[in-house]
């Protein structure tokens, strides 16, 4: 019996990444509105409740990780590296010049 080993080769990570992760963070608040709505709807007991406020703090400690992983790796690449500028006109106050 012959096995086949399938190699997986990601592309490295850029800052659109990085945006979609933290967007994806932001689910929390859905989250918590359907748990909240379910409970004062009396469709939750207590334990359930635990149960699911235990899984979404695991779930958000993980997505929060991986995106501070991705985060730090583009620092650490110099793909994140920005030039910040201050104008104290009205019109355009702050500007951002990618370097890239």
């Amino acid at each position: 019996m012959e096995t086949k080993t399938t190699l997986t080769v990601s592309k490295p990570k850029d800052r659109f990444d990085l945006e979609q992760e933290l967007l994806g963070c932001w689910n929390i608040t859905d989250e918590l509105k359907i748990t909240n709505e379910s409970l004062l709807d009396g469709n939750l007991t207590l334990d359930e409740l635990s149960n699911i406020l235990m899984g979404l703090e695991k779930l958000y400690h993980l997505k929060f990780q991986k995106t501070f992983d991705t985060f730090e790796n583009l620092i650490s690449n110099d793909h994140l590296e920005r030039k910040f500028s201050f104008d104290a006109g009205e019109e355009s106050w702050f500007t951002i010049e990618d370097e890239m």
